[in-house]
């Protein structure tokens, strides 16, 4: 009867324990113990710049003049192609907003070394 009641007791304190580490009251090492506060949130600032030069790329892809220049750049047997110059116009336009779409918002590449700088020492093998 003491080893029924003992058994018992030790079951008990076990899931006393346990029921006692999902609680947010008391020392524990469960997940309840961590902050509930998340950090704030830091938003990147986009450019206006950045913005303007987006939409007039979208506005000159959206036109459609690009598509049927690639259209007519890729299709056909003929190595020559009638293209009008409103649409060479827009293209150039495309290609310059490009152009300084990726100098102000494009990802900062690191620049190469130029040939200025000395090249690493080399070692002469004695004889």
């Amino acid at each position: 009867m003491i080893a029924y009641t003992a058994a018992r007791m030790i079951t008990l304190a076990a899931v006393m324990a346990a029921l006692a580490g999902c609680s947010n009251t008391g020392p524990s090492i469960a997940t309840g113990t961590l902050p509930l506060e998340k950090a704030p949130v830091t938003t990147a600032r986009v450019d206006p710049q950045c913005v303007s030069l987006a939409n007039q790329i979208d506005g000159l892809r959206a036109e459609g003049s690009v598509d049927r220049l690639e259209k007519a750049a890729t299709t056909g047997k003929s190595s020559n192609v009638q293209v009008k110059r409103a649409t060479l116009a827009k293209q150039a336009e495309l290609n310059r907003v490009n152009a300084e779409f990726q100098t102000k918002c494009g990802p900062s590449l690191p620049r190469a070394q130029s040939a200025s700088t000395t090249p690493p020492a080399t070692t002469a093998a004695s004889s």
